[in-house]
């Protein structure tokens, strides 16, 4: 059963390809958004390539769908790798604008070997490390639009569901002030 209630909770489940984000997703009972997968092919491989132009067209579409599910106000569950803490900060954006209550969870495995056997995606070996390297911990911190107006946040939603910003745009990159 899908929630839909006046709580509205934004549960986003971070980690490594294999570390059980999808299945703590499905847990919660929320509706799940997975950007990944919009690039599955039906043999089960993925036709992603990751140049910077396609990831960034796969998570504005997943920015608009969150942004579509939060205005209906539904619960959501987000299932994505985001190793950068800056990478969740979209989210938190439209949580923000919506009134939405967040949950950041991380989920580690003890070895990449783990994450790689465990992996429904087929990620190699070597993209795992490439992910872990760049991995940062969430603090329960993080937010870096806790201090900005209304008016700033409405300007930086708009731009965000129109395509021209994304998660590494020097406008939500910026440090708090």
């Amino acid at each position: 059963m899908v929630i839909k209630n006046r709580t509205k909770r934004l549960s986003i489940y971070r980690g490594l390809p294999g570390s059980g984000k999808s299945t703590k997703a499905r847990e919660s009972g929320a509706i799940i958004v997975e950007p990944q997968d919009q690039w599955a092919c039906q043999e089960g491989d993925y036709a992603l390539d990751l140049t910077y132009g396609e990831w960034d067209m796969t998570m504005a579409k997943s920015y608009r769908l969150v942004d579509f599910l939060m205005r209906e106000g539904y619960d959501i569950a987000v299932a994505e790798v985001l190793p950068k803490l800056e990478d969740v900060d979209p989210y938190l954006l439209l949580a923000h604008i919506h009134g939405y209550n967040v949950d950041v969870v991380d989920l580690h495995c003890e070895s990449l070997d783990i994450n790689e056997s465990r992996s429904t995606h087929d990620v190699p070996l070597w993209r795992l490390q490439v992910f872990q390297e760049a991995w940062e911990d969430w603090d329960g911190t993080h937010y870096k639009y806790s201090k900005i107006s209304f008016e700033k946040a409405g300007e930086l939603y708009d731009a965000l569901l129109e395509g021209l910003i994304n998660v590494r745009d020097p406008i939500l990159c910026k440090s708090r002030g």
